[in-house]
């Protein structure tokens, strides 16, 4: 919320500084409000910048300003803020060993390894995809970075092709940003 205490009529303009992100693309709120007040009374009046959920770049910063002007040109204010956007955990390893095995009888191990990030503590989820795509979780998120299990059988990806199943790992960092490998 930016709060402008003026006694003048005026317009209140957000925006996005230095970057190639088009602002108007991603407002839930009018970024232009206009400011009527009872002059001389000085008013205090709140313009809200509303951005869209996933509207910005993980690990980016941004500047956003807000600009005041009255109508007779006496009034003129400006403000920033500096918003920098959480990241996804970064810089990790997922393998499944073996490689291949006999469905609901072999023990397959899928290991998360060298995650890294600065909202900890991090936690994983593995699962595989059912041929429809459907995620299929094996392990629900917590700190544990490895698992051991059976798993189902496998769907051929073409015609007279040895059966195959994806399975994935998910990593998640303690504001919910997250990164997901497949094997």
């Amino acid at each position: 919320e930016g709060r402008i205490s003026t006694s003048l009529n005026g317009v209140a303009v957000w925006s996005l500084v230095g970057s190639a992100l088009d602002l108007s693309t991603i407002v839930l709120a009018p970024a232009v409000v206009n400011i009527f007040t009872f002059y001389p009374i000085s008013t205090a009046i709140g313009t809200n910048l509303v951005i869209a959920p996933d509207s910005l770049s993980p690990g980016s910063s941004y500047v956003f300003q807000l600009v005041y002007n009255s109508n007779n040109g006496q009034d003129f204010r400006s403000a920033t803020v500096t918003v920098t956007t959480n990241d996804i955990p970064r810089s990790g390893a997922f393998s499944v060993s073996p490689r291949s095995g006999i469905e609901l009888k072999d023990k397959f191990f899928f290991t998360a390894s060298s995650w890294t990030d600065d909202q900890v503590p991090l936690l994983y989820r593995f699962g595989y995809y059912a041929e429809t795509g459907d995620e299929n979780t094996l392990k629900v998120k917590n700190e544990d970075s490895s698992l051991e299990a059976v798993l189902p059988r496998g769907y051929p990806l073409a015609d007279n092709a040895s059966l195959t199943l994806d399975c994935f790992m998910t990593v998640y960092d303690k504001l919910g940003a997250f990164a997901t490998r497949t094997r």
